[in-house]
């Protein structure tokens, strides 16, 4: 449920057209947020957890102005991470 992370759930049994008007507002919600979302990571793609620095463009990841040498699987999950804290 909700308490776990979701954003929204449907109870069994739902109807077709509760699920289908729950989706629309879904999309609708999505459309408003990802236009400032959008803006927001087109200033600076540089990432900043803690002492971590993650430069997607660079391809590189620093902490504490030492560079982390990182296979392309690991920078791939990190740089995930750090978009999604």
């Amino acid at each position: 449920g909700l308490e776990t992370g979701a954003d929204d759930y449907v109870t069994k049994p739902f109807s077709t057209r509760e699920l289908i008007a729950r989706v629309k507002a879904n999309m609708r919600r999505l459309q408003v947020v990802a236009p400032a979302a959008e803006e927001a990571e087109e200033e600076s793609n540089e990432i900043v957890v803690g002492s971590l620095v993650i430069q997607p463009d660079a391809y590189l990841v620093m902490k504490r102005d030492e560079a982390i040498e990182l296979t392309h699987r690991e920078f791939e999950l990190l740089h995930y991470l750090g978009k999604h804290i």
